[in-house]
This record gives C-alpha cells, structure tokens and sequence, in this order.
C-alpha cells in the first residue's frame, strides 16, 4: 500500500476532488482518445478513483486501489507498488496536459494565432497572408482577456512571415509592431503599477518605485489617450493613488470611472473587475473615515457586479470575490442579502465542491448573532476538511471565541492548546504570522486562567493581561482580547 505520508497520490487527489462531474467525463475522454491523451490504461484508473475515492471519505489515491488493474491474480508486491506509484505521476502529468489543453480550447485568440504559426511554419505560404487579413478583420475577443498581448502576438506573426518570407525592401509591418509594443508596454505599467499603488495602504514590505507622473503624461498623448484600456487604468492608477494622499483629488478620478463603468461590457472582465474593486475601495476608506455619502452607491456596485456577471469564472465565482461580496453586503447591514447571496452562489464557488467557503461565512454570521453553540455546531466537524492552512486556523478561533461566550471554560482552555499545537506543527505559515497567532492564543489562555482561578486573584491578573495586551502589535485578535479582559474587570468592579 501507498505510504499515507506519500504526495504522490494526495496531489492528484487535489486536483481531481475539484472537478466538476463534466470535467471528469472530458477527461476520460482525453484519456481514451488516441490523438490526445492516449492512455486507455489511465482511462480505466480514473474510473476506478471515481467509483472508489472522489464522493468517500478517502483523501488520497493509493496503490491498492489499482490491485485489479496491475495484478488481478494476485497480491501486489513491493516492485508493483513503485511502479504504480511512477503510474500516479504519469497520470498527474496528464491532468496537467489536459488542463492545458482545455483552456487553449476555451481561447479563441490563442487558437487564431496558433493557427497562423502554423500555416507559416509549414511553408504554407500561398494562403498565409488573406487567412492573417480574415483573422485581422475582428479584434481579438476582450473577455478572454489579455487583449494587447493578442494584437501584438498576431503583428509579430506577420512580421515573422513577412521577414523570412519577402524580397529585400519588403514592408514588414515592424512599425506596427513596435507602436504596438508601446501600447502593451503603458498598458501594463498603468495596470501593475494601479494594483502596486492600491497595495500601499495594506503592504507592510517595500513597494517597487514607479515614476506615475511620466507614466500620466504618457497616457495623456493623443495617440494613447484614446484606448479604453489605457483610460480605464489611467484612472484606477489614479483613484488608488489619490485615495491615500488626497481624497479630494481621489473624488473627481472616483466619479470618472464610475461613469466608465456604466459600460462595463467595453472591457475585458479583469479590467472591468479592477475597476469596480478601486470604487469600492475608495468607498470603504471614506466610510472609515466618517464620510458615508457614497455608501448607498455601494449596493449599487454590487447590483452591477451580479447583473454583468464580470467575476465569474469557468461559470463560478471565486472565493475570494465570493467572501468579498458577503463580507461587504454585511458591513452595510444588509444581512438579508448577504444571507440570500451566500444561499444562490454557495454552489459555484470554483473548486469548493465542499462548501468550505459558505460554511466558514455561515459561522461568522452566527456569530455576529450571537448564535455561539450554532458556530461550533457548523464548524467542528468540517475542521479536517478545510484544505488551507489559513481557514482551518480561523475556524479554531472562531470556535474558541463562542465557548467563551458560552463559559465553556475547560472544553476552550482544550481548543486553546490543540490549535497552539496545530500551529507549531505547522510550515505553512510565515514565521511573523504564526508568532502573532501563538501570542494571542497565549494571552487567551491567560484570560482563561484568570477566570476560572482563584478569584481574589483575578482583578489583578486581568490588569497584568491588559498591561501585556498594550506592548503587543495592535491587529484585530489583540484589541478582541483586550475587549474581553476590560469587560471581566467591570463585571468585577459591580
């Protein structure tokens, strides 16, 4: 048998407990097929992983479940088990080829160019030129994405032909070649440099430096000025950056590219995603700073989000925009909402057949009701199933925090240890990250300790706790903790 510690079997599982029932039909098929995957031996294996793993309690694709495959007359001996292993990476490898495989299907620009290359590098020279006109009379398609890296793929086609193929003295369209890298290049920097300035108000590492002020002057220049995407990044660039120097400045950038936005459908969806995420940034910064007059329009962004249907992808939601959107709706009291939102896209979150993303949003609402004993009720089963580090770990907390309010003390000073421990045991988790977690479930065992110990005691330990609290880096888990032991110390000063 497979060794449980193997990643071997664990890794292809990953990949194939996300795929859609669909998905594992069109990979049987890549599989049996001649001309793609060609392997009717891995074709049966996937049957078998279905029938015996996908939908059970199992979490790993081991070597004895192939034993009728590879050895139907017998058992499966140490030299059979490493070769079915060697067979599970192959297989791996052709998930990652089908994968591949797929998404150049759903990509009709790829597909455009590669049929160009194609019929130039075959020599196939009589019909290169009127198939590159055909292709040229439309536009590469904006929603799948990339739309100036496409232009200039299909211009240097040409001028790859053109140069290998035409006499001495023969245009070769390089000039539209590098106007075109010009566009791609402003592009870009306005893209990445938009997301780098949005980044500042959260980064707590070094941002590269750009020169915004070239990089506006060059927007501006008639000949760039023009181009929706160089509009449309002109002004995130902006909103995000004056958003943190200027908000009067940022109002007049705010305004603008909402009236871009009434059109989103002009864009591809990264782009029309980008914009609405910068509006709705610049919303939230001035409700935290006490201005709400734009806080109605948010339910507006929102309604032109779920109307156009820009976030989606391969026809779900991701779970962050999923988490995003609920966690918004929430903030602006509109709970009813939130709750019949989480309800409709539950089941299109990509690669979360398991509802982890729901369930952990269905806790924190309980929560926030108050509903302690509902909280644990949804998350203390699911804890095994949560596949990153970072959910599982905020499920503990969260458990921790409602057997608190419900004075389960000696079940919480348990859950305080074990998720200590989880957390000890764990790699996945940045050294400063996991530092700030062992610190506040310290703190909390404190809190814990004073409060079932000697209670004579217990205002003196929790001033200490207070005290101790301040000296710590002031994140939302500390100022919680600091919360709770101020609330013990007016209980005991009735």
């Amino acid at each position: 048998m497979e060794n449980k510690e193997s990643k071997r079997g664990r890794k292809l599982y990953y990949y194939l407990s996300r795929f859609t029932e669909k998905e594992l039909l069109d990979f049987h098929a890549y599989l049996s097929s001649s001309l793609l995957g060609n392997s009717p031996q891995f074709a049966r294996m996937l049957l078998t992983i279905q029938k015996e793993v996908l939908g059970t309690e199992r979490t790993n694709i081991d070597a004895d479940l192939f034993q009728e495959e590879f050895c139907p007359q017998g058992e499966l001996d140490e030299k059979k088990i490493k070769y079915i292993r060697i067979r599970i990476v192959q297989m791996h490898e052709k998930l990652l080829d089908f994968l591949s495989f797929m998404d150049y299907r759903a990509d009709p620009n790829a597909k455009d160019i590669h049929m160009l290359k194609a019929l130039y590098t075959r020599g196939w020279d009589k019909y290169f030129l009127k198939t590159h006109a055909e292709v040229e009379k439309k536009p590469p398609y904006k929603w799948a994405g990339e739309y100036h890296i496409y232009k200039l793929w299909r211009a240097i086609v040409l001028n790859d032909y053109l140069t290998e193929a035409a006499d001495s003295g023969t245009d070769t369209k390089l000039k539209e070649v590098l106007q075109l890298i010009e566009v791609l290049d402003l592009c870009l920097r306005l893209k990445y440099g938009s997301a780098a300035t949005g980044s500042l108000r959260y980064a707590k590492t070094n941002i590269p430096q750009f020169d915004s002020e070239a990089l506006f002057a060059r927007s501006t220049q008639p000949e760039f000025a023009l181009i929706e995407e160089v509009n449309i990044y002109y002004l995130i660039f902006n909103l995000n950056l004056y958003s943190i120097v200027d908000n009067k400045k940022a109002i007049g950038f705010y305004h603008s590219l909402r009236e871009l936005l009434r059109n989103p459908e002009k864009y591809d969806s990264s782009e029309a995603l980008e914009g609405f995420s910068a509006c709705q940034n610049f919303i939230i910064i001035n409700s935290l700073c006490g201005e709400f007059e734009y806080l109605e329009e948010m339910k507006g962004i929102i309604k032109e989000l779920l109307k156009s249907n820009i976030f989606l992808k391969k026809g779900g939601i991701s779970s962050a925009h999923f988490t995003v959107t609920i966690n918004l709706l929430r903030q602006m009291g509109e709970m009813g909402w939130a709750e019949s939102f989480a309800e409709e896209w539950k089941s299109r979150v990509i690669g979360d057949q398991n509802l982890i993303t729901y369930h952990v949003l269905s806790a924190a609402n309980a929560f926030e009701k108050g509903q302690y004993s509902k909280t644990i009720e949804i998350l203390y089963a699911r804890i095994p199933q949560f596949p990153e580090k970072e959910i599982s770990l905020r499920a503990r907390l969260f458990i921790c925090h409602s057997l608190w309010k419900l004075r389960e003390y000696e079940w919480l000073r348990s859950n305080i240890l074990s998720t200590r421990q989880y957390l000890l045991r764990s790699n996945d988790f940045e050294k400063s990250r996991k530092n700030r977690f062992l610190v506040q479930l310290r703190m909390f065992l404190r809190i814990c300790n004073a409060k079932t110990g000697n209670p004579d005691q217990a205002e003196k330990k929790y001033k200490k706790i207070i005290h101790d609290l301040s000296t710590k880096a002031q994140h939302r888990g500390i100022r919680l903790l600091s919360e709770i032991t101020e609330q013990e110390i007016k209980l005991l000063q009735k």
